[in-house]
């Protein structure tokens, strides 16, 4: 079966969950007499887009509000044009109309609200998810169940034809590492600081809690984003200054030591499956909830969820398997053992196929962007910079994510 040429689009390549799916797609499919290539507005972080350069070509193209009416970049014709996100499809409709004409275009979605118009007023936004409905839905992939169901009942679309193409994950190059002795305490996340991970906010009352009754957890957040103030100032509100660390984002070479070194790990998508790889006891938090869930350790949930909301999964307290992993120390073995070999099961070599699979047998359909969307969606641009210097809070137009508690 010959792999078709791929023209992936995304913004950049900061470090991310979908920018080291393109790397490790990149190190997969980049060899092929056909090729991949990215087409971006920026680098984003250098050792990832040194890393995705090894294998794989990548072209930095500036689009006038993602809609590139011409492309600067000397790119030969793909077969396919890959999109991940809203601003991605919107260039991806906007290249197959004006630049190449005949490629196919596929989406693989990675977050669960990404296509959901209820969620914002952007008009790019509902723009996005009438494009999504207007493909074949053997050209879409959810990155899982939990994630298509989402879309689903967003959508007010059964999308049941859609492709459930599992996030691979690069589990080998955490499994190689040890497993550690038990050094209660240290808790840590990796991930954008947003609204959207709403456990990075619920979860600060809760040590708070543990702290009180003698259990001294340290949380250590790895990453940046806008939420950051606001949580630095919920942090100085529960008087956890000296335990609650902010470091900023991690490299991708030093991720799997940062992993290591956890006593527990809190987390959703990609990082907390690479931390169970780690031998870390990894705990599924929940997207998007005002109260501080989780779906379990890794090894207590099925299929390929990651936290997704819509996932119809047990529940539990991250409070009661904070509280159970640290008085019962001789647990944490026997836990990191099992969230090992759970993450065997998101591996690279097992799940390539699927979306090579997916890929080569999507098919043409011309997708339609109204020739008033670049100027109407420049205003709207214009409207949230205004909106955003005025130091309001809340901008009509502006995506809405849910605060959690």
């Amino acid at each position: 079966m010959r792999f078709p040429s791929v023209l992936a689009v995304y913004d950049n390549l900061e470090l991310g969950g979908i920018q080291t799916f393109l790397v490790r797609f990149a190190k997969r499919f980049g060899g092929s007499p056909t090729g991949l290539t990215l087409l971006a507005n920026r680098r984003g972080n250098a050792e990832l887009a040194a890393a995705f350069e090894q294998h794989a070509r990548m072209e930095i193209d500036k689009t006038f509000c993602n809609v590139p009416f011409r492309c600067n970049s000397q790119l030969q014709h793909p077969d396919c044009i890959l999109a991940f996100d809203t601003s991605s499809l919107l260039e991806a409709a906007a290249l197959q109309r004006f630049v190449f004409h005949d490629a196919r275009v596929l989406v693989f979605v990675a977050h669960p609200r990404e296509f959901c118009p209820r969620r914002s007023r952007r008009l790019r936004d509902r723009l996005a998810a009438k494009l999504l409905l207007q493909l074949p839905p053997e050209n879409i992939a959810f990155m899982n169940e939990g994630c298509r169901q989402e879309h689903s009942n967003q959508l007010g679309n059964a999308l049941d034809q859609c492709v459930v193409a599992p996030l691979p994950v690069d589990v080998s190059r955490f499994t190689r590492l040890p497993m550690k002795a038990n050094v209660p305490g240290d808790l840590v996340s990796v991930g954008r600081l947003t609204r959207f991970k709403s456990y990075q906010r619920s979860v600060l009352p809760v040590l708070a809690r543990l702290r009180s009754q003698g259990m001294p957890i340290r949380f250590h957040l790895f990453g940046a984003g806008p939420e950051e103030q606001n949580l630095r100032a919920r942090v100085r509100g529960l008087h956890l200054d000296d335990d609650v660390y902010f470091h900023g984002p991690v490299s991708y070479s030093d991720l799997p030591q940062v992993l290591h070194s956890a006593w527990a790990f809190l987390g959703m998508g990609t990082s907390v499956v690479q931390a169970a790889a780690a031998g870390v006891p990894a705990l599924v938090a929940v997207e998007s909830s005002a109260s501080a869930e989780t779906f379990g350790f890794l090894s207590e949930t099925v299929g390929f969820g990651t936290g997704e909301n819509g996932t119809k999964s047990a529940r539990f307290r991250i409070e009661d398997k904070l509280r159970y992993l640290f008085t019962n120390p001789d647990e944490h073995a026997r836990i990191s053992a099992e969230c090992r070999s759970s993450a065997m099961r998101f591996a690279e070599e097992s799940l390539w196929t699927t979306h090579a699979r997916w890929i080569a047998e999507s098919t043409w359909r011309r997708l339609h962007v109204p020739a008033w969307f670049a100027p109407a969606d420049l205003l709207g641009t214009v409207w949230l910079e205004l909106g955003r210097r005025l130091g309001l809070r809340a901008v009509p137009g502006d995506r809405l994510e849910l605060e959690g508690a």
